[in-house]
């Protein structure tokens, strides 16, 4: 590998308990992240009209997290009219959530406005081509004129309503800092984005007020044990700070399930349920692992991460390690990722709780005495 190809090692994924994400360092690495996935997406394109680019490992444990997610609403009777998509990345939900409730408007927010131009991309298709071409070979000159005409028309109409109805539904916006009104949404979707917030409790309070009252929060996130292998790599005992400490800021920390279940509450929601499980993904050798990692934009966006590069000697230092750390024998490089899955709903006011609690009052009154006979 290209020395200036090598991706920072201290790039890997990232929560918030307490410990100071940059929220512009966090952007950055999405915009370049989504620029990358962009420029494959499109080379796809020139190369399969009909066909996406082939998703990495880490694009794939999106694509699952959000199936497993989805799974998990199948407990849950709901008919939201309005879907936050909070964290939306690339839009690859927007199909999922669109066909269980086909009469809810779908809203994508994202930090990232390139990583929204790509979900821009992905909505605008694959391409209808050139229908009846193939057909109006058959028919001769006059039948192929016939059939240009019709195509163009047809794909001028389709990429005219395409390019209308891609940007529908996106906003550029914190998560933290919701430009929506409150109680305007009946269902929060968020997948693998609360470790990007840098504020976990402002977060939450925002996820909450654009709740509408019986309104539900469903969400995945990472846990402690997440990439605990490439932790035990970077933990270098040659590698300290100017004053002889451990360095421990180069692979962010995460919110623990139990502590994450007391902050939804501690923001108002309420029936908090919190699950979790371990999901192993592997690649062919620890570069590879590393570079990928690097593409995904989930990278160290903490205040206190460490600047520079390494150098080519500390680099494939760390990629023996992590080898070491976490290879099998087929030299394939394996990483664990803790995947913290929770919902919340946002419970009535409270004077419609109390009112719905207390019995209804049933007064008896004395029957009026019969009148006399005349």
């Amino acid at each position: 590998m290209n020395p200036s190809e090598r991706p920072d090692p201290e790039i890997q994924l990232g929560n918030n308990a307490g410990i100071g994400i940059d929220p512009h360092a966090a952007r950055r690495r999405f915009d370049r992240a989504a620029r990358h996935q962009l420029a494959r997406h499109r080379l796809s394109r020139e190369r399969a009209p009909h066909s996406l680019a082939q998703a990495a490992p880490v694009g794939l444990l999106d694509d699952e997290v959000a199936q497993r997610m989805a799974q998990r609403l199948d407990w849950v009777r709901i008919q939201p009219a309005r879907i936050l998509d909070a964290g939306c990345g690339a839009g690859d939900a927007r199909v999922l959530l669109c066909q269980r409730y086909p009469d809810a408007s779908w809203l994508g927010l994202d930090s990232s406005s390139v990583m929204l131009a790509l979900a821009r991309a992905k909505s605008a298709g694959h391409g209808s081509g050139w229908p009846g071409l193939r057909q109006a070979w058959t028919l001769g000159l006059q039948g192929l004129r016939a059939a240009l005409r019709t195509a163009w028309r047809t794909v001028l109409a389709t990429a005219l309503r395409r390019h209308a109805q891609a940007w529908q539904g996106l906003i550029a916006a914190d998560i933290s800092a919701l430009p929506l009104q409150p109680g305007s949404v009946g269902l929060v979707w968020s997948n693998l984005a609360l470790p990007w917030a840098a504020d976990l409790s402002a977060t939450l309070r925002e996820l909450h007020r654009v709740l509408e009252p019986g309104g539900l929060l469903t969400f995945s996130s990472y846990g402690p044990d997440t990439l605990k292998e490439l932790r035990l790599a970077l933990n270098d005992p040659g590698e300290r700070d100017g004053r002889g400490a451990q360095t421990d800021a180069r692979l962010h920390p995460f919110v623990d399930m139990h502590d994450l279940g007391d902050q939804l509450v501690q923001a108002g929601f309420a029936a908090p349920v919190m699950d979790m499980e371990i999901i192993r993904l592997s690649w062919p050798n620890a570069a590879a692992c590393l570079l990928e990692l690097h593409h995904s934009g989930q990278g160290n966006a903490l205040f206190q991460r460490p600047r520079g590069l390494r150098t080519p000697r500390a680099w494939q230092a760390l990629c023996d390690r992590l080898q070491q750390q976490a290879g099998d024998a087929d030299g394939r490089v394996s990483l664990s990722f803790e995947i913290v899955y929770g919902h919340a709903w946002r419970p009535q006011p409270r004077e419609a709780r109390r009112s719905a609690a207390q019995p209804a009052v049933i007064q008896f009154q004395r029957r009026p005495p019969p009148a006399p006979p005349r």
